[in-house]
C-alpha cells in the first residue's frame, strides 16, 4: 500500500497570501523569502496576479510545509493535518 502526498490545489493567490502571512509572522522582507524559496522577488509578484510556473509552486510549498512543520511539535507533520 503506497502513502500518496495529495496534491497542493491553492490557486496562485491563495499560495501567495499563505507566504505573505508566514512571511509577515517571521518578520522578513520579500527578499528574503525570496532567498529562501531560491527565487526573485519579481516572481512573488506574477503570483500575486494569478501568475506563476510549477517549479516555482513546488518549492513554495515545500517552504511553506516546512515552516508549518517547525511550529508543530516534534513526530507531528502538516501532512497529519
Amino acid at each position: 500500500m503506497t502513502s500518496e502526498i495529495p496534491e497542493d490545489t491553492r490557486t496562485p493567490h491563495e499560495l501567495y497570501a499563505d507566504l505573505d502571512a508566514v512571511r509577515r509572522a517571521q518578520g522578513l522582507m520579500w527578499w528574503q523569502v525570496a532567498v529562501k524559496v531560491r527565487t526573485d522577488v519579481a516572481e512573488f509578484s506574477r503570483m500575486r496576479r494569478g501568475l506563476g510556473n510549477a517549479a516555482l509552486r513546488t518549492r513554495v510549498v515545500a517552504w511553506l510545509e516546512q515552516q508549518a512543520d517547525e511550529g508543530r511539535p516534534a513526530g507531528e507533520t502538516a501532512r497529519d493535518h
